[in-house]
């Protein structure tokens, strides 16, 4: 089931069901499982899993997805002060907007995270420790304080193979992806 930001909004802006899932998962795992990996989180939408991987102590997390859902996780990254100084900034007017639909922090929006886990609020993913808990009895001892700015959000959509192939190119460019994560991608049909 998703949980839509917007009604007006296309799926790249709402967190979808198996993003909390798999963002409990990810909780998780032993503390250091993600210390100093290069991560890739494929179609991220609202960049849930990134951001998780990130406050894991992920050493460098590339968000990506097409270009026209770019917004949102680039307001919750810097929200979350996890965006690599590298990254571009988010132009005022596309942050006001990407607020107004709830794509930043906000009461129904992805708002700045304490640990991987996730708390549903309102219809849509507030970042709290009280998920992974109540999922499997605990929760991280992930400091989200600690956690460097390693997020970049990068454009790269599989239906465009040159452009996949530049948005590649650039992202191992630093060297080899550790893990790849996505949750919930959306193939609409050649009629969107």
């Amino acid at each position: 089931m998703c949980v839509s930001v917007c009604a007006h909004v296309s799926a790249g802006a709402a967190v979808w069901d198996g993003a909390y899932v798999l963002a409990a998962y990810l909780d998780s795992q032993p503390p250091g499982t993600f210390a100093g990996l290069r991560c890739v989180e494929l179609g991220c939408g609202c960049g849930l899993l990134g951001l998780v991987l990130a406050r894991l102590g992920a050493g460098a997390v590339y968000l990506t997805d097409k270009q026209q859902h770019l917004v949102g996780p680039r307001v919750n990254a810097a929200k979350n002060k996890l965006l690599a100084p590298a990254a571009p900034a988010v132009p005022a007017a596309a942050a006001t907007a990407a607020a107004g639909c709830g794509a930043a922090a906000g009461a129904n929006g992805v708002g700045s995270i304490s640990t991987a886990a996730v708390q549903q609020q309102q219809g849509v993913g507030t970042l709290a420790a009280t998920a992974a808990a109540s999922s499997n009895g605990s929760s991280s001892s992930s400091s989200s304080s600690s956690s460097p700015a390693v997020v970049q959000v990068v454009p790269l959509d599989w239906e465009d193979g040159a452009g996949m192939a530049q948005s590649v190119a650039a992202i191992t460019a630093a060297g080899p992806i550790d893990l790849i994560v996505a949750s919930d991608c959306i193939y609409p049909g050649t009629g969107n």
